[in-house]
């Protein structure tokens, strides 16, 4: 089986990002309905926002199963897609850590990030995180770092 190493780190992160409930910021999303009734100019194009705003909730929703199937799919031969289907759901979630943290700091200050951070939802998923962008940058290597 090619790219071992890699499935085992997307298989780890996978699991940390479905164990702490973390999908991408799909709350944040909902703003993109809306930029049509702020620019009228963009009315028209409703239809499309609101497809883009499913689509994004489908990725954004694969969070930890997204980077799984990416895993097997680097276990498969389908490298380039299993690292696209990785990053997508790696990079929704990063997404979603970046929003969770930057509102805490909004509403609590310096204070709120910090208890963000001490109660380890966000640690983990920045772990979850760098574990996958490792497992994509080991991918087609063959898995071994000493390739």
């Amino acid at each position: 089986m090619q790219n071992r190493v890699p499935f085992v780190l997307s298989l780890i992160a996978g699991v940390i990002f479905i164990f702490q409930s973390w999908t991408g910021s799909i709350g944040m999303l909902q703003y993109i309905a809306v930029i049509p009734d702020v620019v009228p100019e963009l009315a028209q194009y409703e239809w499309l926002f609101t497809l883009l705003l499913y689509v994004l909730t489908a990725i954004a929703g694969l969070g930890g199963v997204g980077v799984i199937a990416g895993g097997v799919l680097l276990t498969r031969g389908r490298v380039g897609t299993g690292k696209f289907v990785i990053g997508l759901a790696a990079g929704m979630s990063l997404i979603g850590v970046l929003v969770n943290l930057g509102t805490n700091i909004w509403l609590g200050g310096a204070v709120g990030a910090l208890d963000i951070l001490m109660l380890g939802g966000s640690l983990a998923a920045f772990v979850a995180i760098v574990l996958s962008i490792v497992a994509r940058r080991m991918a087609g290597t063959g898995g071994t770092a000493e390739e």
